[in-house]
């Protein structure tokens, strides 16, 4: 599962997903969706950067006050490799939102965060649905992200 990484990148990413409380594949699965592991991965179509791809405005958000990032682009500058942003940016942002009670509540923080909680099923923002094509409720990111690991999809009659 973890082929991208090499052993010390693994040995992060577990400790890191154990510190959140959460399985390292389910952590694997959202930042290869996102990144695909490449730490200096630039969104085509807006200010994302990073293995989590982190916006401008992410940059000012729950988790990262303390780095006082001005823009993604520092996020970049400050940490290049996967090991110092899983060691660092990865884990302090998702830390602030923690606990994570399912697998869901984890990949919807990176999305928008104030989605965590909401129902798979419920439409997300206009402009969530406007800046990522094909993604108008939590359960189509979701699914975007489990189809892509290889892992069963979420429908209205099941949630695994």
């Amino acid at each position: 599962m973890f082929d991208k990484l090499n052993k010390e990148e693994i040995t992060a990413l577990k400790a890191t997903a154990t510190e959140l409380g959460v399985r390292p594949e389910w952590l694997y699965s959202l930042i290869d969706f996102e990144s695909g592991w490449n730490p200096q991965a630039k969104s085509k179509s807006g200010s994302a950067k990073g293995l989590m791809q982190w916006t401008n405005i992410g940059t000012q958000s729950k988790g990262l006050e303390s780095y006082k990032f001005e823009t993604s682009s520092d996020i970049l500058e400050r940490y290049p490799t996967r090991l110092a942003q899983i060691k660092h940016i990865v884990k302090d942002y998702l830390k602030a939102y923690m606990p994570f009670e399912t697998e869901f509540a984890l990949y919807m923080v990176t999305l928008a965060p104030r989605y965590k909680n909401h129902p798979l099923h419920s439409p997300l923002s206009d402009t969530i649905q406007k800046n990522n094509k094909g993604i108008k409720t939590p359960a189509d990111y979701i699914n975007k992200i489990r189809k892509q690991a290889g892992l069963p999809l979420v429908t209205r009659e099941r949630i695994v």
